[in-house]
């Protein structure tokens, strides 16, 4: 008697039912959200198409009579094809980021050692500024000789000293030399 019972079990709808769900989900092709049919999006369930099949597994295996996710190979086509498009599209655009940020490190680095430069440059000039101020302190403090010195020609004429002063001949004539003080003795 219980083999009876399996043997009618295994011939009712529902067993039927539950294998042909479970063969559509197995063979089939999940739709996404877009391609779900009406029952699916309301229910938020999983929406399985087998080819030549009217029905999806969700509907299949509630008893809808109408389900109305027949969808083409084209139609999936098409959207495999979008959706490797918009892929390879992000891809290319990774890699123009990549390289975008490669610059920017690149000129982050070059203005960085310019910045370097010039500031080295500008420690210099303090630094020059710094040793004439010092220098210049140095000659504010030294004394002046006591007494200014002359130098004294003696035995050389006239003509002499118009070679040796680069004058005119005959500028010295009627030049007598410094006129004498007189010095209350």
């Amino acid at each position: 008697m219980p083999q009876f019972r399996v043997a009618k079990f295994e011939r009712s709808s529902t067993f039927r039912r539950h294998n042909l769900v479970r063969r559509i989900e197995t063979f089939g092709r999940e739709l996404f959200a877009m391609g779900r049919c009406s029952q699916c999006q309301e229910s938020n369930s999983v929406c399985f198409m087998l080819d030549g099949h009217s029905k999806c597994s969700s509907c299949t295996k509630k008893g809808v009579k109408y389900c109305d996710g027949t969808f083409s190979d084209e139609e999936f086509d098409s959207l495999t094809a979008q959706r490797d498009r918009l892929t390879e599209a992000a891809r290319q655009k990774g890699t123009e980021l990549a390289q975008l940020l490669a610059a920017v490190s690149k000129v982050h680095a070059e203005r960085e050692r310019l910045q370097q430069d010039a500031d080295s440059l500008l420690l210099k000039q303090k630094q020059m500024l710094v040793r004439e101020a010092e220098a210049l302190d140095a000659l504010d403090h030294v004394d002046p000789p006591e007494k200014a010195s002359s130098t004294v020609f003696v035995g050389l004429d006239d003509k002499q000293l118009e070679e040796m002063f680069e004058l005119e001949p005959g500028a010295l004539l009627g030049f007598e030399g410094p006129i004498p003080i007189d010095r209350p003795s």
